[in-house]
């Protein structure tokens, strides 16, 4: 729930900074990214090199469901920043995009942080 609390405040705070497209996308990433990276004791705990069936015993559907929401608000926050006429592949494309950063990066960041691993 605090990475929703968390997510919320980090896209207002990008709307009043006025921060462009990439940074706004990318500091949010590669901040927890490295939080994550911090908390974990190996590198496939990292980059998620354990099967999909494995992490989502170990993290359960609601941790699941809260990340993916927050990580999608956020390229939802970056999309609306850029206002960009998008065609429906390329809206696809960013589904795909956001889904595979998801998988290999962004699930379990917060059971990494409340637990370290």
């Amino acid at each position: 729930m605090f990475l929703i609390l968390f997510t919320f405040i980090y896209c207002a705070s990008t709307w009043v900074l006025n921060i462009d497209y990439g940074p706004a996308l990318g500091f949010y990433i590669i901040g927890l990214g490295f939080a994550k990276g911090y908390r974990t004791k190996e590198l496939k705990d990292v980059f998620n090199l354990t099967e999909t069936k494995e992490l989502y015993k170990k993290i359960g559907f609601k941790d699941s469901f809260i990340e993916y929401l927050s990580l999608s608000l956020v390229f939802l926050n970056s999309i609306v920043i850029s206002n960009p006429d998008y065609s429906a592949f390329e809206y696809f494309w960013i589904f795909c995009l956001t889904t595979a950063v998801f998988r290999f990066i962004y699930w379990g960041v917060s059971n990494a942080i409340k637990n370290g691993n």
